[in-house]
């Protein structure tokens, strides 16, 4: 064996490079990044039988493929990342051509596929639970105030001066709502995705980032995506109403999925309210270094002092004296060093809704000042912090260039918790960062990543992978950071459960387990309680779809250690049995006969239609609920679609809803409306009135004679 043999051989696996398809640098960087965050990794590795997408493009078989590839033994010095690439092109053109594009525009839209193509059902057995969401009022020293952040906080957004929720809408990721207790609670004890996005929170009026701004151009084609997420679905039948807060979660929502807390109160009344929302990444201002020094000395909690000193200075001491002395000089030179703390902060800090910005307060009735502020009430396993380095106020884009201190360990985001949260861990170490080189109109991206094999740092730019040093890594310019939650004492009880495993107890029972939360108990710091409903169903049997791979999706285990596991963490359903649900097995055989017949009669009506020459009556139909329906005949949809939905086709004249000029819809008869109308309820009814029979010519004029001839 040569020794360069040896040495491949004696490198860890994920060292992989992926070659740079033309401009494709930051989608390498964003695969880098997730490639090395192990809760994800892991999954795909270890549990990869629960990769079964149904939906085009298969994104997610593409990708686990990929990290195959990345984390092979035979350790490839690159591989091509070309399916993952035509992949996304498929669903979002904005990706498609040779052009450069963001790194975290990708990372969100990527996902969102994963997501989508993942998702399953939560199975709540018990819904007469009370709301968990947190009901006590925001104290005073909640609030951090920041001076610069008091200026008109701008999103990019859908402004609506009557709307009473002052969070409002972005462009293109329209998934904000008022939370409501059973949906709450269903957030709570689900870990459903909703992937909203928090605002983007600016210091200076007009700021924005040329890439968190969503072309328009893909809202219609991500419409059908959100809508599919945000509207409930009913299993059979007609729309169930007791299916109406289904629930979906995936790998993705599992450990990126965070939840914040937002209270606004009118300064005038003093009425408060709250906003519960799931974010997936927080995008944080870079503060001004004129605005830092404030910042600072109007942080009244007594706890956050401490942790901003550390992430400015003190944790860094610990890397040596080169490093202390080159952020002296960079202090003295160019004014305070802007923390991580200090981005955390201008985010959570108190802000004033005034001027442009007031809060509409449903007590008063009108627009008032008010006061703004949010906490986290769930922590991810992998927070995803984007710094918002990129600006489009002026007649050009510009780019943020100023150097943000982050600690590679140790990040606590306690000062910044709602009282009411539950997280044990909530101390972060970071495993990713991506970095972008360049100005606003070009540049590159390179991602550094900590190795779980070896604890060593490599720089991964396209197919060159090196190891660099810690100095290297914490002086790099972040654009997007990864943080994971430390779980030693997850890990301590992950070595346990191996220990009880390999010296198993006699017993005359064994139980089985989800692999997939097994692979939580192995690299999530809070995997929460054992959930075996990824292949069980409510009655406790083997789900019929997943009958023929159901030993790939199971681990048994001894009852010792199924014992341990239920006393650590508890959960269930317990399942030492395998057998196949002969209830939704037949509910299966209906669904599957409702979709026949419903598609042979629609089959039936619109043949009708399309040989008659005169139509006597037509009727608008919204094509994007047809879209769905049609998903869910041909099986790509497990649920219908719902009632019909024509309002964003139509519009209300004198009480009567007409056709909205350029709407997307299709003409259908007024049979197969009816046969639409009386399956799933819904409107409103628009008739295209102009295309009514026409009398034929010959036959009016015998009508005209023969009404002379009376007279």
């Amino acid at each position: 064996m040569s020794s360069d043999e040896d040495d491949n051989e004696s490198r860890p696996c994920g060292l992989t490079g992926l070659k740079n398809l033309g401009n494709t640098c930051y989608m390498n960087a964003a695969l880098q990044s997730l490639s090395n965050c192990p809760p994800l990794t892991r999954f795909f590795l270890n549990c990869n039988h629960f990769v079964r997408p149904v939906k085009a493009p298969q994104l997610s078989k593409s990708y686990l493929k990929l990290i195959r590839d990345l984390w092979d033994f035979k350790r490839h010095d690159f591989v091509t990342p070309a399916q993952v690439s035509s992949g996304i092109k498929s669903v979002h053109s904005m990706f498609r051509g040779f052009q450069q594009h963001d790194t975290q525009e990708f990372l969100r839209c990527f996902m969102d596929v994963l997501h989508e193509e993942l998702k399953e059902p939560v199975i709540v057995l018990n819904t007469s639970e009370q709301d968990t969401s947190p009901s006590s009022e925001p104290s005073e020293s909640d609030y951090d105030t920041c001076d610069s952040a008091t200026e008109s906080e701008r999103y990019f957004t859908e402004m609506n001066p009557e709307d009473n929720n002052p969070i409002r809408k972005k462009a293109r990721y329209r998934r904000r709502r008022r939370s409501d207790p059973e949906e709450d609670r269903l957030l709570e004890d689900a870990r459903p995705l909703r992937h909203r996005r928090l605002p983007e929170r600016s210091l200076s009026e007009g700021e924005g980032t040329r890439h968190d701004e969503d072309p328009t151009e893909e809202a219609d084609k991500n419409s059908e995506m959100t809508e599919s997420r945000s509207k409930n679905r009913a299993s059979t039948g007609t729309v169930n109403r007791k299916n109406r807060n289904k629930v979906y979660r995936s790998i993705i929502s599992d450990v990126f999925d965070g939840k914040i807390l937002s209270h606004v109160q009118c300064l005038y009344c003093e009425t408060k309210s709250e906003t519960a929302e799931v974010f997936q990444d927080l995008s944080l201002p870079i503060p001004p270094r004129e605005s830092v020094q404030m910042l600072r000395t109007q942080q009244t909690s007594s706890e956050m002092v401490p942790l901003a000193r550390t992430c400015g200075g003190e944790a860094y001491l610990k890397q040596g004296w080169v490093s202390w002395m080159f952020g002296w000089v960079r202090k003295w030179l160019w004014g305070p060093n802007i923390t991580l703390i200090d981005c955390l902060s201008a985010f959570f800090s108190a802000d004033e809704l005034k001027g442009d910005n007031m809060y509409s307060c449903e007590k008063c009735k009108k627009l008032r000042n008010g006061i703004k502020y949010c906490k986290v009430l769930k922590l991810p396993e992998i927070l995803c912090i984007h710094l918002k380095r990129f600006r489009h106020d002026y007649l050009y884009p510009t780019k943020i260039g100023a150097f943000v201190s982050f600690p590679l360990d140790g990040l606590d985001m306690k000062p910044f918790m709602h009282p009411d949260a539950k997280d044990e861990v909530t101390v972060y170490d970071l495993v990713a960062t991506i970095c972008h080189h360049g100005t606003a109109s070009g540049g590159h991206y390179t991602c550094y990543a900590l190795n779980e094999e070896n604890a060593q740092w490599y720089e991964f730019d396209d197919q060159q992978v090196s190891e660099v040093d810690n100095l290297v890594v914490q002086n790099c310019e972040a654009y997007v950071l990864f943080y994971r939650k430390q779980n030693e004492k997850a890990h301590e009880n992950y070595l346990h459960m191996l220990e009880l495993m390999n010296c198993p107890m006699e017993s005359l029972m064994h139980f089985y387990v989800s692999k997939q939360w097994l692979n939580k108990v192995e690299t999530f710091a809070e995997p929460g309680p054992i959930t075996n409903n990824d292949f069980l169903c409510i009655h406790g049997g083997v789900q019929p779809k997943k009958e023929e791979i159901v030993k790939e999706l199971v681990k048994p285990v001894p009852q010792n250690v199924w014992e341990f596991l239920f006393e650590k963490y508890g959960g269930g359903p317990v399942c030492n049995h395998l057998f196949i649900c002969n209830t939704c097995k037949q509910e299966e055989e209906l669904l599957k006969d409702r979709r026949l017949r419903e598609k042979e009669q629609f089959v039936h009506l619109n043949d009708k239609f399309s040989q008659e020459d005169q139509p006597h009556c037509v009727f608008a139909l919204s094509m994007r609920w047809y879209r769905q329906w049609e998903k869910f005949i041909s099986g790509k949809e497990e649920d219908p679609p719902g009632p019909i939905d024509n309002s964003n086709i139509s519009i209300m004249k004198n009480g009567v809803a007409t056709l909205k000029s350029g709407s997307d819809y299709g003409q259908v008869s007024a049979d197969s409306w009816r046969f639409f109308q009386e399956t799933y309820g819904g409107g409103p009814e628009v008739i295209l009135r102009h295309q009514f029979a026409r009398v034929p010519e010959e036959t009016r004029k015998n009508e005209t004679v023969f009404e002379q001839t009376k007279l």
